[in-house]
């Protein structure tokens, strides 16, 4: 199975690649830490030098926003920045060195088990779930959900987004980064959600695109202005 925990700490990267904000680089410096554990001796180098770029990159931010405007603050906003963006991807090398694939989500990757939804969820979680969110991996239920919608000229052209995930009673609290997949419509007299149904259940289970064991697929139609 992929490391999960891998696939939100490359996410991480994003804001902390477009933001000024010294939270989103602490945020990517807690991912990069929570990795550590169980990797080769090789990929925790590079873990530990990245997360020391990441903090380099934060107290550069934090240390520029403690000066009065002028152009000193201005040097010392422009040399954050060139560490920020280099501590970015040095962390996101160290992080594809752990998990390959976790630039981008595959269909093949998604978690299709309840203890395996599970199991992805708290690796996906460890780092941005609250003790009450990080509770309810356990004791809510493992469903996969299909957000869909219909665009283009007479909504011939649908995106479904699947995600396995845990619901409870308060959240939906994701496994994975979603999976977006785009197709034209099968049927121009069903919706949005019965042509993703049609198209990821067939008939014969082996060609089926979504094959879940034990976990129910909810599909949720989206209506856009």
């Amino acid at each position: 199975m992929p490391h999960f925990g891998a696939f939100a700490a490359y996410a991480a990267t994003l804001p902390a690649s477009l933001s000024t904000d010294p939270d989103d680089l602490a945020t990517l410096a807690k991912h990069l830490r929570a990795l550590r554990p169980g990797t080769r001796p090789a990929q925790r180098v590079e873990l530990v030098d990245a997360h020391a770029d990441v903090q380099d990159a934060e107290n550069a931010t934090y240390a520029a926003r403690e000066l009065s405007r002028g152009l000193a603050r201005l040097h010392a906003e422009t040399h954050a920045d060139k560490l920020r963006h280099a501590a970015v991807q040095s962390a996101r090398a160290a992080i594809l060195a752990v998990e390959p694939t976790a630039a981008r989500m595959r269909g093949t990757d998604m978690p299709v088990t309840p203890s395996a939804i599970r199991a992805a969820a708290l690796a996906y979680l460890q780092v941005d779930a609250s003790p009450e969110e990080f509770a309810g991996i356990s004791t809510g239920t493992p469903v996969v959900q299909v957000h869909c919608h219909r665009s283009g000229p007479y909504g011939r052209h649908i995106t479904a987004q699947i995600a396995a995930c845990i619901r409870t009673e308060e959240w939906t609290l994701p496994a994975h980064p979603p999976i977006l997949l785009e197709f034209e419509r099968l049927d121009g007299r069903l919706n949005g959600v019965e042509n993703a149904r049609k198209l990821l259940h067939r008939k014969d289970p082996k060609k089926a695109y979504l094959r879940v064991t034990d976990v129910p697929v909810e599909y949720i139609g989206i209506t856009r202005p």
